[in-house]
């Protein structure tokens, strides 16, 4: 199965390589972006293009850096909650004596008078 899910992850980042760069090869006119009032400078359409997508990246792999070290912590924290159970368990299974029988109760008789 991960074998699969390999192969098919390589599959589908060549094909968005190969997208990419066919949209790169046919958008190469020259174009200025303008947000808020903002202009910037003449560069081809595929660099904007490849440009947004490699922000895009890294702010996605920032999000997923802030996940996983949350995650990591929270995992950090059970595991120990739970060696800290664990001991006082085993501290207490040791200080809880086993029940005494009633013949261990009574004291040996010693020979006779």
């Amino acid at each position: 199965m991960a074998f699969i899910k390999k192969w098919s992850l390589r599959l589908l980042l060549l094909l968005a390589f190969l997208i990419v760069l066919l949209l790169a090869t046919d958008n190469s006119q020259s174009v200025a972006v303008s947000f808020l009032g903002y202009k910037s400078a003449l560069a081809p359409l595929s660099w904007w293009i490849i440009g947004a997508f490699v922000i895009g990246v890294m702010f996605a792999m920032a999000v997923n850096l802030v996940t996983t070290t949350r995650l990591k912590l929270d995992v950090r924290r059970a595991k120990h909650t739970a060696e800290k159970t664990q001991g006082a368990l085993d501290k207490a299974r040791a200080t809880t004596s086993r029940p005494v029988s009633r013949d261990e109760n009574q004291a040996p008789v010693s020979g006779g008078l």
